[in-house]
């Protein structure tokens, strides 16, 4: 984690489309300097779990070292002097041009700001890239923004920086509001697939007997890392794929984001299908008291197991207990799958901004927008995709 060191202010300009004042932006470099401000905000934004002060202190102090990013929180006060944004930034050396980035790299699924008292006003494209150039200049020593999985609209609002630097994604995020009532799978799966997983369930009853845990000891939240760590190992070594977790600081991000101070909610959460004492499946995501955001799955390949569809299951059972808990919106992150498209009913839009403030950047960021392009255009032609697959 980045020393302390002294906030930095700079007054952002007033853009020539009608900011309707120069806004104060604050630099933190210290997470924990940040923490009471950033509390605030987070409360004042619940379901942005990728922005949660927990989240981000967790994976900066991990992979963002191994990646070696430094922190660079940026808060916006208006002109009464009032937080009104906070930027959760990171900034890293990408050979000689460093860029602005969202922390969390793939594992943060949804990437916007934090918001308070309002918000700040941002009428237009032109105001949102003058903005984030004023950012850049409050940082300092910056090349270019690379902000990536943003969504186009959250809680039915457009994400602020849509149209800076813009390049739409192929993959789309799956998300759905949680029904109310005693039976919330009837109102998302059909009678005959509730028919099917309950004769599944059956089935792994008789290897042993079936339970939905959520990992809260340290020895619970232990052995269901190491469950998952091995299940996803497995599979991503019989898919001869690179298994994202096994990057240098993941697996300490992991650790640090499923453990918590007493009383307060871990950044991620874990959830179990057990039989017995064995664990079949794993579901671990982000949570708040507004939504749970779902970040990793993974389950066990024993045929006897994997034919009965544990995760389904397990998927199932954790939907009737956010329902029951009174969450209102599930999601299941970005990217394409099979229980994604059987569970949510909503698509998200997503998109990346690449914006350049020095010759450096604009270079770097030019090529940046070029590979999202391609692998948008490769991800559009199944066929394509499959032989490169293959290939790999």
């Amino acid at each position: 984690m980045q020393h302390a060191s002294p906030r930095q202010f700079a007054p952002a300009p007033t853009s020539p489309t009608g900011l309707a004042f120069a806004p104060l932006i604050a630099i933190e470099r210290d997470v924990r300097a940040a923490e009471e401000a950033w509390r605030a905000f987070e409360r004042d934004n619940p379901g942005r779990l990728f922005q949660r002060f927990d989240w981000v202190a967790a994976w900066l102090a991990t992979q963002g070292v191994a990646r070696g990013v430094e922190p660079a929180i940026a808060i916006t006060h208006d002109a009464a002097g009032s937080p009104v944004m906070l930027l959760p930034f990171g900034v890293r050396r990408l050979g000689q041009v460093r860029l602005v980035e969202w922390p969390g790299g793939e594992h943060a699924s949804f990437n916007l700001p934090l918001t308070r008292h309002g918000g700040l006003r941002l009428q237009s494209t032109a105001d949102a890239r003058a903005f984030l150039k004023a950012v850049g200049r409050a940082i300092g020593d910056v090349d270019a923004f690379a902000l990536g999985n943003q969504p186009r609209e959250w809680d039915e609002a457009p994400h602020p920086f849509a149209g800076v630097g813009d390049v739409a994604l192929h993959d789309g995020g799956f998300e759905r509001r949680l029904p109310a009532g005693d039976d919330p799978l009837r109102s998302i799966l059909d009678r005959d697939a509730r028919k099917k997983l309950r004769a599944k369930e059956r089935k792994l009853a008789e290897i042993g007997a079936v339970a939905m845990r959520r990992a809260q000891t340290a020895g619970e939240i232990a052995t269901a890392l190491d469950a998952f760590q091995s299940q996803r190992r497995k599979r991503f070594a019989d898919a001869n794929t690179a298994n994202p977790f096994d990057e240098a600081g993941a697996e300490e991000f992991l650790r640090r984001a499923t453990n918590a101070d007493a009383g307060r909610q871990p950044a991620i959460v874990l959830y179990s299908l057990g039989l017995g004492e064995r664990i079949a499946a794993l579901f671990g995501g982000a949570e708040d008291k507004a939504r749970f955001s779902g970040m990793f799955t993974a389950f066990d390949d024993a045929p006897e197991i994997a034919r009965n569809s544990p995760g389904d299951i397990l998927l199932a059972r954790l939907i009737e207990d956010l329902a029951a808990r009174n969450l209102s919106a599930l999601d299941l992150g970005v990217g394409e799958a099979r229980y994604k498209r059987a569970y949510c009913d909503r698509r998200i839009p997503m998109f990346e901004t690449h914006l350049a403030l020095t010759p450096a950047g604009a270079i770097l960021s030019a090529a940046l927008r070029a590979r999202a392009t391609a692998k948008r255009w490769i991800k559009q032609r199944p066929g394509l995709l499959s032989m490169i697959r293959r290939a790999r």
